[in-house]
């Protein structure tokens, strides 16, 4: 950050102040080696107890350079793109060839109840990182304090570099209507689809959507209180306790079974009859959302009259809706 001042004397300074990161760099060439030296050493001492370091420096001005200086800056300021990168080229072609003027170490504690909170979402078994622009040396006084401890066994220290490596993955997720593809055998490879194409879209936005959120979001198997009060029961995720590798692969081949059900209990039924395929869609809708539905009601710890409405509403306005589908003449679906 830095100030243009006019000092009495008609004379204008620029003051800096910054990390020693970036101060070090912008300093003239001929600044004594030694007043460096003296000021790194005090940085690393104020750093050391946990103190937020900062260096000022400062530039002399001439009046030339701060005419050329304001009317770069105006220029900057009032332009419509690129705003931004203009005023840091303009701010930088002044920031250079600085004199130090010396350092600062500020006393910046925690705040009340940090060391506690983060006891407790350790207790959690959660990992607590610590994204700071401070030197190294405040960063792990800032460890101790938070933790309450001078045993710090192990620290990691990810800079800008690691960073984004570690934020490169991508997470994929992948959805399944296995009853829809198993209707493609039955139809020599056509492009007539089971459902219709209302039925299609109103699946994920009308008829499944509305219960997933509400008993994601009201539906918990212990208080707030409770697990405010005992942090450690966070950890039964991480072991792994509720949902594992094994657990998948059961949902997964539970998913099969319901599928072929789903399927072929009526495909079987109404075989040999006249039922047109659009008949047998609906039905197959109907049967999904029935059954989503009831599986997702099995696994809710709490009910109340949201959830109720949230799970057995939706099965009630499917079947409102594959009425009126096929009751609409210019439908797909009408009959």
């Amino acid at each position: 950050m830095s100030v243009i001042i006019g000092c009495p004397d008609r004379t204008v300074r620029l003051f800096v102040k910054g990390a020693d990161s970036s101060m070090f760099g912008v300093l003239e060439k001929s600044i004594d080696l030694d007043i460096i030296r003296a000021t790194e050493t005090n940085l690393h001492a104020y750093s050391s107890m946990g103190l937020r370091t900062l260096v000022v420096g400062m530039r002399e001005l001439s009046r030339n350079d701060f005419e050329v200086w304001h009317s770069a800056y105006e220029k900057a300021s009032t332009a419509l793109y690129g705003r931004g990168s203009l005023l840091r080229a303009v701010a930088s072609s002044v920031e250079n060839n600085l004199q130090i003027l010396g350092a600062s170490g500020i006393e910046d504690k925690l705040q009340q109840g940090v060391p506690e909170a983060i006891k407790s979402l350790r207790q959690a078994g959660l990992r607590v990182w610590v994204l700071t622009g401070d030197k190294q040396e405040t960063a792990i006084s800032i460890g101790y304090s938070c933790t309450g401890s001078a045993r710090v066994p192990l620290a990691l220290i990810i800079d800008g570099t690691s960073l984004v490596h570690i934020l490169e993955t991508e997470l994929e997720e992948k959805n399944y209507l296995l009853f829809t593809a198993r209707y493609v055998l039955y139809t020599a490879y056509t492009l007539t689809t089971a459902i219709t194409e209302w039925s299609s879209v109103l699946y994920s936005v009308l008829y499944t959507a509305l219960p997933t959120v509400v008993v994601g979001i009201l539906d918990k198997d212990l208080s707030r209180r409770t697990l405010l009060k005992y942090p450690r029961l966070y950890g039964a995720g991480q072991r792994e306790e509720r949902y594992n590798l094994s657990l998948f692969i059961l949902t997964m081949m539970d998913a099969i079974w319901q599928s072929l059900v789903v399927f072929f209990i009526p495909y079987l039924a109404y075989r040999d009859t006249t039922v047109d395929g659009s008949s047998l869609g609906d039905l197959w809708t109907l049967a999904v959302v029935t059954l989503v539905n009831i599986h997702l009601a099995m696994d809710v710890f709490r009910w109340n009259w949201i959830t109720h409405l949230s799970i057995w509403g939706s099965i009630a306005v499917a079947v409102m809706c594959v009425i009126l589908i096929d009751s609409i003449w210019f439908l797909p679906g009408y009959w």
